[in-house]
């Protein structure tokens, strides 16, 4: 079971470490070590939190399939190897789903499902 969580905008705490270092993760290639520092930042936040509520992308879904839209919220995660994903938990006034995306420790792959499942069983 969760036993904390952080919800992105809540303390502020997360959201200033990717502001302040959303920068740097915005270039092609970023530098190793720039990425390890943002990846033990973050891992000094899943010593206080189980679970990161962010939402998967600025607004509902796009409608058709020829982009999918802002990767603004995921790519440190993609760059830091944090596992994520994405619920589609709410709809949006054109009736385009709302992502929802969950983020865990490196390495809790597995207990990442298992939020996610009582994740989808509160809203479904």
């Amino acid at each position: 079971m969760l036993k904390k969580i952080v919800i992105t905008g809540g303390d502020g705490r997360f959201a200033q470490i990717l502001k302040k270092d959303d920068k740097k993760l915005n270039i092609l290639y970023p530098d190793k070590k720039e990425l390890n520092i943002l990846k033990n930042k973050m891992d000094l936040i899943f010593d206080d939190f189980d679970l990161i509520i962010t939402p998967s992308a600025p607004g509902e879904a796009l409608k058709g399939l020829e982009f999918t839209g802002s990767a603004i919220f995921n790519t440190a995660w993609s760059l830091i190897g944090n596992p994520c994903l994405t619920l589609p938990l709410f709809k949006g006034k054109n009736g385009l789903p709302i992502g929802c995306q969950l983020v865990t420790k490196v390495g809790n792959d597995n207990q990442l499902l298992s939020y996610s499942k009582q994740f989808h069983s509160l809203f479904i």
